[in-house]
């Protein structure tokens, strides 16, 4: 009786986040003006834990205070690196927020104020090579196929 085990293989998906950039917003769930991050998850199919190919991707308005999160569209974040500028729809929290400061120091701001972003230099290892996979992972398995060949 001959006891033969096929190869194994590991498999599954990474998500990996990548900050984009960073704005003082007014967040829906907390109310606070605080710090937001923009935020790009990549969802990866992995082979023996490198990452492959990307099947998902994602971007949010990650809240620094509480963690509440918002949807954000592709090409408003594409716009938005590009501008330097993320504006949002009205907020319904802004008017109470506006009269709050008004009151702590005599102005009014506009919900305008809050559109700047600071865009992230490094956004990682990460982002590079999701700009970089369609040329890396086939350069790899030509390699891996020249290498057995040569075998």
């Amino acid at each position: 009786m001959s006891c033969y085990a096929p190869p194994m293989v590991i498999y599954g998906w990474l998500r990996r986040p990548i900050i984009l950039a960073t704005k003082n917003d007014l967040c829906a769930t907390c109310s606070r003006v605080g710090p937001h991050a923009i935020v790009r998850i990549v969802s990866w199919i992995e082979v023996f834990f490198i990452p492959i190919v990307p099947i998902w991707f994602s971007h949010q308005l990650i809240c620094g205070n509480c963690g509440a999160s918002r949807k954000l569209g592709r090409r408003q974040v594409a716009d938005a690196l590009k501008s330097g500028r993320l504006p949002l729809p009205a907020r319904a929290e802004h008017r109470e927020y506006a009269n709050w400061a008004f009151q702590e120091t005599g102005r009014s701001p506009q919900e305008s104020e809050l559109d700047p972003i600071e865009i992230n230099p490094s956004r990682g290892a990460w982002d590079r090579y999701l700009k970089l996979w369609l040329l890396i992972v086939p350069s790899v398995i030509v390699a891996l196929v020249i290498v057995s060949i040569v075998k």
